[in-house]
């Protein structure tokens, strides 16, 4: 099973757009609905999280991405995007863990990109994010 602590870096790592991929920066408001089962130290249902996102992350957040996803042991980490969707596919292998991920978002405008996330490791896990602009201060 993910960790809570790997389970809610990747949502962060995966809300947020790279490349061509661009919005705009500042306060940014994701609601996460987990639409399958999940470990209980994992929040489940519907919840709302904020982020900043900054000047640099808007125009091309794929390092953001890499670093994230690297630090949380995965090897294999594929990025593609152009104007309006971000495709992510990663995958982790260790003797006590093996998981893949898959991430695809859709940018609507500059301030609105919705995300849907397939985890698979003991379990499957299936989330959607649905993330807005809210202010230019964070």
């Amino acid at each position: 099973m993910l960790k809570k602590s790997l389970f809610v870096s990747l949502l962060v790592a995966v809300s947020l757009p790279a490349g061509a991929f661009e919005v705009k920066p500042g306060l940014w408001e994701t609601t996460v609905t987990i639409e399958s089962e999940v470990p209980p130290e994992v929040q489940q249902g519907t919840y709302i999280e904020h982020q900043c996102i900054t000047v640099e992350e808007s125009q091309d957040f794929e390092p953001t991405i890499r670093q994230h996803f690297s630090e949380e042991g995965f090897q294999e980490i594929d990025i593609s995007d152009d104007t309006n969707t971000l495709e992510v596919k990663a995958s982790k292998s260790t003797p006590d863990l093996n998981v893949d991920i898959a991430i695809s978002s859709t940018r609507h405008s500059e301030k609105h990109f919705s995300t849907r996330t397939h985890v698979t490791n003991v379990d499957t896990m299936t989330s959607s994010q649905e993330s807005h602009w809210v202010s230019e201060d964070c």
